[in-house]
């Protein structure tokens, strides 16, 4: 166990090891891969699945800006993943989001849409960096 109220450095294990950050092909590779775990749960109306998917990033991954970098993407374009390709199925996206911009009261029209759309992204992007968070504070307690 961890004594309390000493603090660990950032890449160092009880044992003194240090280690490296994860490589940035591992980061983007593993980036990627929670884009399609994120977009597939989704499809299934499971919109909680990025924080899971944030935490086994969090878990895997070394170095903080890189678990928050693949969070991010993961989170972002997961959730945007889906829209973007009923908008070129030719389903009425856009207009949907003008309408909740609308109700939201951020007005009308393409810009408060896209915005809609940018919020939506943000949010998701957010559900993960939660679970990243999650992940790399239990990978730091585990070791």
């Amino acid at each position: 166990m961890v004594e309390l109220g000493r603090s660990l450095p950032v890449y160092e294990i009880r044992s003194g090891r240090r280690l490296r950050p994860s490589s940035g092909w591992v980061t983007v590779l593993s980036g990627a891969s929670g884009v399609a775990a994120v977009w597939l749960a989704d499809h299934f109306g499971l919109w909680y699945a990025g924080v899971v998917a944030g935490a086994v990033l969090g878990l895997g991954l070394r170095g903080a800006s890189r678990v928050a970098g693949a969070a991010v993407l993961a989170g972002f374009f997961g959730w945007l993943l889906p829209l973007g390709l009923r908008a070129v199925a030719g389903q009425p996206v856009g207009r949907l989001a003008e309408r909740v911009a609308g109700i939201l009261g951020m007005g009308g029209g393409a810009v408060s849409g896209a915005a809609t759309l940018f919020f939506t992204g943000i949010l998701g992007a957010l559900l993960c960096l939660c679970g990243a968070w999650l992940g790399a504070a239990i990978r730091r307690i585990w070791g």
